[in-house]
């Protein structure tokens, strides 16, 4: 496969401080079979965070880092006008890099960063540690709700598996089919498995007056409007990210 010379100066500066070892010389291997370059370096910032990346989860992408800097002064400002610290959950947490970012950038707030894999719970914590935000989180095993019955959040910041295994998911890059975990992809055959539910459930676990974070795939616009209107969600809307494609929704109760 081939590995462009910015991906071979990304490497040799970030992981051998611009000395191309021996060592250097495997991971160009890793590159050339197609393995992903956040992989190989070990690591990717996200907005300002070290998100390690040993356990593989998901890789963070920019259209991520894009919402979830959107999020961080609403969560600010909700802050300030109710006078209390807020309770942030980050769902199918993954690296923990949202999570992270609400914990870094918003002061006295409590997030809960849950995920069902137990790599990515391992990964979460390590995450945590390594940026020192450990004080006002709690990380918890939970298959979508199932693990957080009785409590409730001011926000749900949701990322979820949305690849369908038809249409665009065909056209995913292969680098990501062959590397990235599965289970953070492929959600059936129209990229909805998980978000159907989520949705279902999603308002019970809501305090009042609270809000609904979602990011979703290419091409679902229609199909999630139709499934908020189908559990009853009113006060919604969609969100362009930097690339003007519908890739977010906030969800309003």
């Amino acid at each position: 496969m081939f590995v462009s010379q910015k991906e071979i100066d990304l490497l040799a500066r970030e992981k051998y401080s611009g000395h191309k070892t021996s060592a250097f010389e495997v991971d160009l291997k890793r590159l050339e079979t197609g393995e992903p370059l956040d992989y190989v370096i070990g690591w990717r910032e996200f907005l300002g965070l070290k998100i390690d990346l040993s356990f593989r989860p998901l890789i963070p992408r920019e259209e991520t880092e894009f919402w979830t800097k959107e999020v961080l002064s609403v969560i600010n400002q909700r802050t300030a006008e109710l006078g209390r610290p807020l309770v942030v959950l980050d769902l199918f947490a993954g690296s923990g890099c949202i999570g992270l970012a609400v914990l870094k950038y918003c002061p006295r707030t409590k997030v809960v960063l849950a995920d069902v894999d137990p790599n990515s719970l391992t990964q979460i914590r390590k995450n945590l540690r390594i940026n020192n935000l450990t004080k006002l989180a709690k990380v918890s095993s939970s298959n979508i709700f199932s693990g957080l019955a009785n409590q409730q959040f001011d926000f749900i910041l949701a990322n979820p598996p949305y690849i369908s295994k038809r249409g665009r998911g065909s056209l995913l890059q292969t680098t990501v089919k062959n590397y990235e975990p599965a289970k953070a992809l492929w959600a059936g055959s129209d990229g909805l498995k998980i978000i159907k539910p989520f949705l279902k459930q999603a308002r019970k676990y809501l305090k009042p007056n609270g809000e609904i974070y979602l990011e979703f795939g290419f091409g679902q616009k229609t199909a999630l409007r139709k499934l908020l209107r189908t559990n009853n969600y009113s006060n919604f809307s969609f969100k362009l990210d930097q690339f003007k494609r519908w890739r977010w929704l906030v969800i309003k109760t």
